[in-house]
């Protein structure tokens, strides 16, 4: 449920060490010598030989474009490949609402581990409030993976919404490996734990109503990282729910799963796919990898606005801070590494809010932005610790019930 965000500062010797997977909340002191000792044991094993995960046949290089789930259509796109079937996925949700001065309402929904409960209670004081609409279409990318199904069927779903990012704890989510175990596996922790707590909350009843909200024209879109081919995937959520295939359910769990599969710190999810004949495997990891929020507006220019009239509402909830955060570094190699992580990370989210509002722009739709105030505090000392989610869910639950004060633009362009 967190993109590559943050683990929390922790001390190795007399030196404090500085988040290094931001917004998540590992204590890294009880870690970082398993981490640093972890992969140089792997260097050593793979230098012995040693055997690894069985993660079946890659897809090779030139069958990636053609690369299927057996049994499902029009499930998933590749942005530089079928990229052009997803705008027209976009398009088509969208126009099935616009009519005379009416508005269609769009929503993607940032990673940001255990800092998604910010999404959570902005969404549930929204309803509140009064004003929260229904959404035409609705993207997620990891901890946004989570929250976008209950955003997308609407309301209704709000409890559900709230107890997950209010009652959840490490143990709901992952078990770490002992230190024999990682030697030959793909992660740090098994996340076990995290398929039982969807499972929970993504049941058969939830999958019949995203299916039938999807026969109406709405979209619901789930974003992966493919790790073989480094491409992202958007996963046609509503696709898979229509699909009538028996394993349908848990596809869709794998890949909320997917999308919130931090690489190294949780395992990949394996996918078994079909390319001219034979039968691969692809490994997905977690879609803040490449790009922690997304939206595809760019023809709607084009194919929908006439005469300048205002026609979309693009919302964009980013579940992290904006400004950076302050942080006298310790001249060692760990601590410098670590906050170039976090850094980067920061950055490309920033980013991400820029490119969708420049695709508003040329599409002539509104932009409407919220994230995390900069001046909010809380103190982690897990990953998922239900007092300080809860505490965030309610900061943001009090500011959208009374009326949340939606950014039109990035803040650095204001």
């Amino acid at each position: 449920m967190v993109r590559i965000n943050a683990i929390n500062g922790g001390y190795v010797g007399n030196h404090k060490c500085t988040p290094i997977l931001k917004h998540s909340c590992f204590d890294l002191s009880r870690r970082i010598l398993s981490i640093v000792f972890f992969t140089v044991c792997i260097s050593i094993f793979n230098l012995s030989g040693c055997a690894i995960v069985d993660r079946g046949v890659p897809v090779p290089p030139q069958f990636t474009s053609d690369a299927h789930l057996p049994g499902y259509i029009n499930i998933r796109y590749s942005v530089g490949n079928s990229e052009h079937q997803l705008v027209k996925e976009f398009v088509s949700a969208i126009k099935s609402v616009i009519g005379d001065g009416s508005i269609a309402n769009v929503l993607a929904i940032s990673g940001g581990g255990a800092d998604g409960a910010f999404g959570a209670g902005l969404l549930c004081g929204w309803t509140n409030h009064g004003s929260r609409p229904t959404f035409q279409v609705v993207t997620g990318v990891s901890t946004g993976a989570l929250a976008a199904p209950f955003a997308f069927i609407g309301v209704k779903y709000d409890d559900q919404l709230r107890n997950a990012y209010t009652h959840i704890h490490n143990d709901d989510v992952f078990v770490t490996r002992n230190i024999f175990a990682m030697f030959r596996g793909d992660s740090l922790t098994t996340t076990g734990p995290l398929y039982h707590t969807i499972s929970r909350y993504i049941d058969d009843k939830l999958l019949a109503k995203i299916a039938k909200e999807h026969t109406r024209g709405r979209r619901l879109f789930i974003m992966t990282t493919d790790l073989d081919a480094q491409r992202p995937v958007v996963w046609n959520m509503g696709s898979i729910a229509t699909s009538g295939q028996p394993d349908s359910l848990n596809l869709f769990r794998r890949i909320i799963i997917a999308s919130a599969s931090i690489p190294v710190v949780f395992p990949p999810q394996y996918l078994k796919v079909e390319a001219h004949g034979e039968e691969f495997t692809e490994m997905h990891v977690d879609g803040g990898v490449m790009g922690q929020v997304f939206l595809h507006l760019p023809p709607l220019k084009e194919t929908l606005v006439k005469a300048n009239k205002q026609k979309v509402r693009a919302y964009v909830i980013r579940n992290s801070k904006v400004a950076g955060e302050y942080s006298a570094m310790t001249p060692l190699i760990l601590p410098i590494l670590t906050r170039t992580v976090a850094t980067l990370v920061r950055t490309q989210g920033i980013g991400d809010l820029y490119e969708i509002y420049e695709q508003a722009k040329k599409g002539n739709a509104e932009y409407r932005l919220a994230y995390v105030p900069d001046d909010f505090k809380t103190d982690h000392h897990d990953m998922f610790e239900p007092e300080a989610m809860k505490k965030m869910f309610d900061a943001a639950y009090s500011m959208a019930a009374k009326g949340y004060p939606w950014r039109d633009r990035p803040p650095e362009v204001m």
